[in-house]
């Protein structure tokens, strides 16, 4: 059917509007740039979003060589996306604009030189930003931290939220650039229902 790749920073809701929007859709697949590179790279076994990730498999990814990560995602990572966005399935790749490594780092390192690959272009067929108001993208963070759902370091802060998503605007238009607009869309995830409406109203077209 198709591939949709979905940007946003941690706790955007991206995981959330593709759940939301599965309950209404059927043959919808997720998986993530991260856990699809770890399976290529054989730290996991499974690529599904929903299947857990530990800590050690994401403490590889972050100290395996950026030249490594690299080829995979030139090689086997774009052959396995150019087989889901020609199957029966709609599959959502959810991804990030720009990578922050954080696991035992003092602050986070911004991957600003590892721009999005070139082709994610070409092999989608949609292309979707999702934003959030910062402060609600800390409640979220903090609220994760406190329940043990999820603990993403050190990036408690407005201050790191507002400059991950400033580099991730960047790279957006550089993305998008001399598309035309119905391939893109990015959505303002305040409010979940608006979100999910708006998401579905821009898949239909």
């Amino acid at each position: 059917m198709s591939l949709e790749i979905m940007f946003g920073i941690n706790a955007s809701g991206k995981d959330s509007l593709v759940k939301e929007l599965k309950s209404k859709r059927s043959n919808v697949e997720t998986t993530t740039e991260t856990r699809l590179l770890m399976y290529h790279l054989g730290y996991i076994s499974d690529f599904r979003a929903e299947a857990p990730v530990d800590k050690a498999s994401y403490k590889a990814l972050e100290n395996t060589p950026q030249s490594r990560v690299i080829e995979t995602t030139n090689s086997i990572y774009k052959e396995k996306l150019g087989a889901f966005s020609e199957s029966e399935t709609e599959y959502f790749l959810l991804s990030h604009l720009v990578f922050a490594l954080t696991i035992d780092k003092d602050k986070p390192i911004y991957l600003t030189d590892r721009p999005v690959p070139p082709w994610y272009r070409d092999i989608s067929r949609k292309l979707i930003q999702v934003v959030c108001d910062p402060d609600e993208i800390l409640r979220r963070r903090l609220k994760d931290k406190d329940t043990g759902v999820r603990d993403r370091g050190n990036m408690d802060s407005l201050e790191e939220i507002v400059k991950h998503q400033s580099l991730c605007n960047i790279e957006w238009q550089k993305l998008i650039g001399g598309l035309p607009e119905s391939r893109y869309v990015t959505i303002v995830n305040n409010d979940s229902k608006i979100a999910v409406n708006e998401l579905e109203n821009f898949l239909n077209k």
